[in-house]
């Protein structure tokens, strides 16, 4: 396939089009040489404008990459917590201990703030199970009934409640910028 030929203003001729190459180009997937991959982009880099001004956050797929990424490091950081707490917590003498099954359930009621209800809970399950597990003999059956015995005690978050809190992260995380910049 050849490109389509460029004409070229009368006169003198603009730098922009000195550096046009009229080659013949091949489309054929081996001279391209593509490969496929499965690396995540980088949603990190995802600005809110880009350089056609289209706001990329508003397009669907990307919303919903953004929106798993997030819950996802909500998970992790929520994990990351627990299980340093959980190293101090000896294993053989807390073997079915409901204090601290209430503990890190009432935790993760508070770290997850993020996403519908149906997102949390799944969230919070998954970690759970992946942390407490160890404490209650590594029976996913006993761990599920330990968890409906203390579900009562649980103080379930409010949607202020959780407004507040994400309130709280982003002002934290101007502060701390703040105090970075000084």
């Amino acid at each position: 396939m050849k490109r389509l030929n460029v004409k070229l203003p009368e006169g003198e001729i603009p730098e922009a089009y000195k550096t046009i190459d009229l080659k013949e180009v091949s489309l054929d997937k081996e001279d391209l040489q593509l490969k496929e991959t499965n690396e995540k982009p980088d949603l990190e880099k995802i600005s809110s404008k880009t350089k056609t001004g289209y706001n990329l956050k508003k397009i669907p797929v990307i919303k919903k990459l953004l929106r798993n990424d997030k819950l996802q490091k909500q998970q992790q950081i929520f994990e990351e917590d627990v299980q340093n707490f959980l190293n101090f917590v000896s294993k053989e003498h807390n073997q079915l201990n409901q204090d601290l099954l209430i503990l890190v359930l009432q935790m993760s009621e508070d770290y997850y703030v993020y996403g519908s209800k149906e997102e949390r809970e799944y969230y919070k399950n998954e970690s759970i199970q992946k942390m407490i597990l160890q404490y209650y003999k590594n029976d996913l059956s006993v761990l599920q009934l330990g968890i409906d015995s203390v579900k009562s005690k649980i103080k379930k978050s409010s949607a202020f409640s959780r407004f507040k809190t994400r309130q709280f992260l982003k002002l934290k995380n101007i502060f701390f910028f703040l105090n970075i910049m000084k």
